[in-house]
């Protein structure tokens, strides 16, 4: 048996490691209202079935239920495919009722994932991150108008209003 040196363990304990890329999970999540420009809250759980991820949020409102494909890198270039533990993305469609859309998120470096998204026959977009289960920690949101892009750090733990969906 080969004994490891305690600089070479020490050395690999203290470099950085890569984020485990995979949806499938549950997130607390935070984003922004397009309609009113306020923030809303809740949680997401994503599971995979077959070639497809199953997404639902709980929103106060109610439930968003969504199917989606996986994005993964290859050569540089983001490929979507069936669903898989090496997605960095994912791309979904979702509806509630008679309330349809469609979202893309990609996970970022620090863990969380950051998607945009769109109710079907709104002329705007908005933002919304998740973050696994518990996590404490501030995301960076950004807000669009017609004007600027600002971004807002927000914490977690503040609760926010729920989501109201689209105004007709």
């Amino acid at each position: 048996m080969r004994l490891i040196s305690p600089l070479v363990l020490l050395l690999a304990l203290a470099a950085p490691t890569a984020v485990l890329a995979d949806p499938v999970g549950k997130f607390d999540i935070r984003g922004i209202n397009p309609d009113d420009g306020k923030d809303y809250t809740g949680t997401v759980k994503v599971t995979r079935t077959g070639q497809t991820y199953k997404v639902v949020w709980s929103i106060a409102n109610g439930d968003l239920i969504g199917t989606g494909i996986g994005i993964k890198m290859i050569d540089g270039k983001a490929v979507l495919g069936p669903a898989s533990e090496g997605d960095v993305g994912i791309s979904i469609a979702y509806g509630s009722g008679e309330t349809f859309g469609t979202v893309i998120y990609f996970e970022q470096p620090d863990g969380h994932w950051h998607g945009t998204w769109a109710y079907n026959g709104w002329d705007r977009i908005s933002t919304e991150d998740w973050f696994p289960k518990g996590r404490k920690n501030v995301a960076r949101i950004e807000k669009q108008d017609d004007k600027q892009t600002r971004a807002i750090d927000t914490q977690l733990s503040t609760p926010m209003p729920a989501l109201a969906g689209p105004k007709n």
